[in-house]
């Protein structure tokens, strides 16, 4: 067997050893399916994109003998696919009057914010494909709520403890698979982040290391993230869910853009690193609002097209070969 294959097979093996602890339950076991495709994505990166199809394919042979093929197609989904896929877009190349030129970062962002969107919209029609149904099954959430809390709703009445119920179930399936959408692209650009800093840290990686400050999603993203943000106001059921999930990945993917521009910004600082803790604090502290502004940072980033340096970022944004 090819040595390159004989590196993916083992790499699916343990992906998918990853992805099937969450049958476990406990908050370690999740921790280690939001890993899974990091065996993947390593030997992708390399040892080339035919060492991750085989950790793909093999992930999903061995997830359907041991469960079964809807766990073999969850599995290529959440794993197996964007391991590999991340994997490729990042070595993809061309060559130029200037030498190699690679996939650019931006749109390297965006393909993380654009299935991550997808996913969970697959998701949320896996769980109901009728929107009442949807909202009921936020209701399990009221169970474990009161099994934690004993006394959550103490003191209301059985109609006002209905509406309560109602009230946070309808809350809960309006807000659950936007933030879950914004945690699984920023989960899945460190896995990213970090394969490849492993893989260039053995010497393995075929491209340079890139400078992250360059990073600038297409414009065209900023008027899909506006138009996803009117849609969620305005529609109504799935419609106005889904481009919710849209506009929150798009605003974490520029968020994380708006991070590496700041880090560039702070550079030649000699109070860069308390600046840096400070601004990564009140992210942790204060959810939400931070991301927004981390998110316009970016976004103007990407709408005036000037890089940190001063000089107008490379212009070519589409590979025409790749360097595999």
């Amino acid at each position: 067997m090819n040595r390159n294959i004989a590196l993916g097979v083992m790499a699916g093996m343990v992906s998918v050893l990853l992805f099937s602890v969450v049958a476990v339950g406990s908050s370690f076991s999740v921790l280690l399916y939001l890993v899974a495709p990091l065996p993947i994505l390593i030997v992708t990166l390399g040892w080339r994109h035919t060492a991750g199809i085989a950790g793909a394919v093999t992930g999903m042979i061995l997830a359907a003998l041991w469960f079964s093929p809807f766990a073999a197609l969850t599995f290529a989904l959440v794993a197996g696919i964007p391991g590999w896929l991340f994997g490729y877009l990042l070595l993809l190349s061309r060559e130029t009057e200037n030498g190699t030129e690679w996939y650019p970062l931006g749109r390297f962002l965006l393909w993380i914010a654009a299935l991550n969107a997808l996913l969970t919209c697959f998701g949320i029609l896996v769980i109901a494909r009728d929107f009442d149904v949807f909202l009921t099954s936020f209701r399990s959430l009221v169970d474990i709520l009161q099994q934690v809390d004993t006394g959550i709703f103490k003191g209301l009445s059985e109609t006002q403890k209905s509406d309560a119920i109602e009230r946070f179930s309808q809350l809960a399936a309006v807000l659950v698979p936007p933030l879950s959408t914004a945690m699984s692209v920023s989960i899945m650009t460190f896995l990213v982040w970090g394969a490849a800093k492993l893989v260039n840290t053995s010497g393995k990686l075929p491209r340079p290391w890139p400078d992250l400050s360059t990073t600038r999603m297409p414009r065209n993203a900023i008027a899909v993230i506006v138009l996803a943000t009117l849609l969620a106001f305005t529609l109504s059921e799935f419609a106005s869910l889904f481009s919710a999930v849209i506009a929150a990945s798009l605003l974490m993917a520029f968020c994380l853009q708006g991070l590496a521009v700041i880090h560039a910004i702070t550079r030649p600082l000699k109070t860069r690193l308390p600046i840096l803790l400070a601004l990564y604090a009140l992210f942790l502290i204060l959810p939400g609002w931070p991301v927004l502004g981390f998110g316009l940072v970016g976004m103007a980033h990407s709408w005036f097209g000037i890089g940190v340096n001063g000089q107008p970022p490379s212009k070519s944004e589409t590979p025409l070969s790749s360097n595999l």
